[in-house]
Order: C-alpha cells, then structure tokens, then sequence
C-alpha cells in the first residue's frame, strides 16, 4: 500500500498492524482506533487527520506530515517520529514512552512536559514554549 491514496477515507478500527504505507496520503483520513502497530508511515502525509486512540507503538513516522493531526490518547511508545511535521497536533494523553521525536517540529502542539519526559530528542527537536526535551544517550 505504499503511495496509496487514502485521502479522507474512514478506516476506522482498521487493522494496518504492520503494514507499508510509505509516502500513502492519508490527508483528513479517519483512523480513530486503528492498529498501526509496527507500520511503515515514513513520508506519509497524515495532515488533519483523526488518529486519536490508536495505536501506534512501534510505528514509522520518519519525516511525516500530520500537521494539524488529532492524537488524543494515541499511543507512541517507541515510534519513530525523527523529522516529522507535528505543529498543532492534539496530543492530550498519548504516550510517549521511549518515542524517538528528534529533529521533530511539535510547535503549538497541545503537550505537558510530562509527555516529553518519556520521550528522546535532540538540539534539533522544536517544542511549545516551555517544554525541553531530553537529549539522546
């Protein structure tokens, strides 16, 4: 499924556990609930889209577009975010344990340091006003 367009398509509680959805275009798109368990997003554009409470342990989101995304209660532990374009996303309650958000822009995004604690970033790493993150060991 690499480069599909999925563009405002409801996929809600879908089942992409793994899947290669690299560079797909999933502008607008419905993933409320959805497995993305150890899928390959890198360069996807997830732009507004609703992935609140899914899952996404483990997932690749190097050097994706979810601007503006709904992440509410999303979980991110250990996903790759490296590079990825997160301004204003919604992340009340995700979690961030061990997720990898260097070089990642989460400016305006709706975070709490606790959130960033649990995270790895760098120098690089853009974050609301007030939020630092831990650099990578």
């Amino acid at each position: 499924m690499s480069g599909a367009d999925l563009a405002e398509a409801n996929l809600a509680n879908v089942n992409f556990r793994n899947a290669d959805l690299q560079d797909a275009n999933l502008y607008r798109a419905n993933l409320f609930d959805a497995d993305l368990r150890g899928a390959n997003l890198s360069g996807a554009n997830l732009t507004e889209a609703d992935i609140h409470n899914a899952k996404l342990r483990h997932t690749n989101l190097k050097a994706a577009q979810l601007t503006e995304a709904e992440l509410r209660a999303a979980d991110l532990s250990g996903a790759n975010l490296t590079g990825a374009q997160m301004a204003g996303v919604d992340f009340k309650d995700a979690i961030f344990l061990s997720t990898n958000i260097c070089g990642a822009d989460l400016q305006g995004g709706n975070l709490t340091q606790r959130q960033i604690d649990n995270a790895k970033g760098d120098q690089s790493t853009l974050l609301p006003t007030g939020i630092v993150v831990k650099a990578v060991q």
